[in-house]
């Protein structure tokens, strides 16, 4: 049996070498800035009365994500979050709440990207959607959500308008809020970068951010218990550190 030569056994340290840092610095080349958009829909459903805190939360971007033109996040990579608030509603508790916090990317060559995410905005699946409805207004309003932690700025819940509950939580008489939704899905229901709150799911509101930071996004309801389905749109945006 020959033995491979101290030559030989040289040059495949090498290689070895040269290649290693070439794939770390892939990995940690670029990153998204503070205020960077990411599109992803749900793996699987989320509801406030079958989840429970510390479940894990999969999506998955529908688009290529880039910074300064190069790919950062591929198409078909999973954002990973988990649950942070899983409240039903009951007798005692009025309102229903689902909170997320999404912290990283797992990208499809195997490398972790940490990232802060909150939720922009919510909509459902484009199969499922309608060309946003002319004359609707996002709507805002105060106060917290009984066993669910208060709100930031009391409580600015973005959602849809034009049903009986209007001027109740996530509701607002006004018809352009300062922090309201805009409904700017394209034709076909897909969310865009400037899309915010909750849009064609009636009855839910947003909280992009909680006031503790690490309790993530807040999705409530007055009207009936939180669930999102599978293949339910997102649009993720990165937070400042």
């Amino acid at each position: 049996m020959n033995k491979p030569s101290l030559s030989t056994i040289g040059i495949a340290i090498v290689i070895c070498f040269a290649r290693a840092p070439a794939q770390s610095q892939a990995a940690d080349s670029t990153q998204l800035s503070a205020g960077s958009t990411v599109p992803v829909m749900l793996e699987k459903w989320v509801d406030a009365r079958k989840n429970k805190v510390g479940d894990e939360v999969i999506a998955k971007t529908t688009e290529n994500v880039k910074s300064d033109g190069q790919v950062v996040i591929p198409r078909g990579s999973k954002i990973i979050g988990r649950v942070t608030v899983a409240q039903a509603r009951t007798k005692e508790q009025p309102v229903s709440a689902v909170g997320i916090f999404f912290d990283h990317a797992a990208l499809k060559d195997g490398h972790d990207l940490p990232m802060s995410l909150e939720i922009q905005a919510v909509a459902p699946d484009v199969e499922l959607s309608t060309a946003p409805a002319m004359g609707t207004a996002p709507g805002t309003a105060g106060g917290s959500i009984g066993g669910v932690p208060p709100l930031p700025n009391q409580g600015n819940i973005a959602g849809p308008m034009g049903d009986p509950n209007a001027g109740t939580l996530g509701r607002s008489p006004s018809p352009n809020p300062p922090d309201g939704a805009a409904d700017d899905r394209s034709p076909t229901g897909a969310l865009t970068p400037s899309c915010r709150g909750v849009l064609g799911i009636d009855g839910l509101g947003l909280v992009p951010e909680a006031s503790n930071s690490a309790q993530g996004s807040l999705i409530v309801s007055q009207r009936h218990n939180v669930h999102l389905d599978g293949r339910t749109q997102m649009m993720l945006r990165v937070k400042g550190k």
